[in-house]
């Protein structure tokens, strides 16, 4: 048989409003988010997706679901910025999600892969400082060329785009 995303979405509410402090419960909350992040073509599935998740975080947080309802929020907000929607903003909120996963959950195998996903993210802040930069640069706008420049210095590693960024602040700093 199958269900509209209506009709399954109140069977799972019911589950859950029928038994609230029973395990079912949890789990029940847990499926109203996946089945509506499966949904996630539309702008309002993503949104009532986190609302499942964070619901779950917020009334089961000793729940064996609660730590991959925090994850999944971060995964949903990064799946935006994919699909187009890369304001910083969106990136931000991704990272928070990952790191509430560290705070509140920091001996689950989620915590493990939030840390790498906000590894991720860190790398590729310093690449969108450098690419900004360049942008800047290609624009003549030196002065926020170099803001960016130094962004990148500050936040990167030694390496190709380190050496990079300090060469075009050298380069664009003397007169």
């Amino acid at each position: 048989i199958r269900f509209s995303l209506k009709e399954c979405v109140a069977m799972l509410a019911k589950v859950r409003q029928n038994a609230p402090r029973a395990p079912s419960a949890a789990k029940a909350q847990y499926a109203i988010g996946r089945v509506y992040q499966s949904r996630g073509d539309q702008a309002s599935h993503v949104v009532l997706a986190i609302t499942a998740f964070r619901e779950l975080t917020r009334d089961f947080p000793d729940s064996k679901f609660a730590p991959d309802a925090q994850y999944q929020i971060g995964e949903i907000l990064l799946e935006q910025s994919r699909k187009g929607n890369q304001d910083s903003a969106n990136l931000d909120r991704a990272k928070q999600a990952f790191e509430d996963v560290l705070i509140r959950y920091p001996d689950s195998k989620q915590a493990k892969m939030a840390k790498a996903q906000i590894v991720k993210l860190a790398s590729g802040d310093i690449q969108r400082s450098f690419e900004i930069a360049e942008f800047y640069r290609e624009k003549g706008q030196i002065l926020s060329a170099l803001v960016y420049y130094r962004e990148t210095v500050r936040l990167s590693n030694p390496g190709p785009l380190r050496t990079s960024a300090q060469g075009w602040i050298n380069k664009l700093s003397t007169p």
